[in-house]
């Protein structure tokens, strides 16, 4: 895991706005990320599957995504991390409908890699 994400974690345990305040410049750089610049900065932190299916094509859609995501706030990205630390109000064990792994992939690559076997195992099970 990444010195960065390590650090976020640590500021949600000391509340909304320390973890804010965390991410403020983060937000700032992901307004301008390129995705020769994201690309350079998850293949340092991510697997083998995933530095593979970082194409130039794909790094500038994640590019574009972040700047999207991030133009009007990061409320999201604050929920996101407050999910890592914090209950989720429900047990996973409690799931029943069937969850499909791709144990060979990693956040990137399932994206990148399976997305249309991802949306039919979703679609087969709806």
């Amino acid at each position: 895991m990444a010195d960065a994400n390590e650090a976020a974690f640590r500021a949600v345990v000391d509340g909304d706005d320390a973890l804010r305040h965390h991410l403020e410049p983060g937000r700032k750089r992901f307004l301008a990320v390129t995705g020769t610049e994201l690309a350079t900065t998850l293949a340092a932190v991510v697997s083998e599957a995933d530095r593979n299916a970082l194409s130039p094509q794909f790094a500038n859609s994640l590019a574009i995504a972040r700047r999207q995501a991030t133009a009007t706030g990061f409320d999201g990205w604050v929920d996101d991390l407050r999910a890592f630390v914090t209950p989720w109000g429900f047990e996973l064990a409690s799931i029943r409908v069937p969850v499909t792994v791709f144990p060979e992939d990693g956040h990137v690559s399932i994206v990148a890699d399976r997305f249309a076997a991802v949306l039919a195992s979703v679609a087969a099970t709806s």
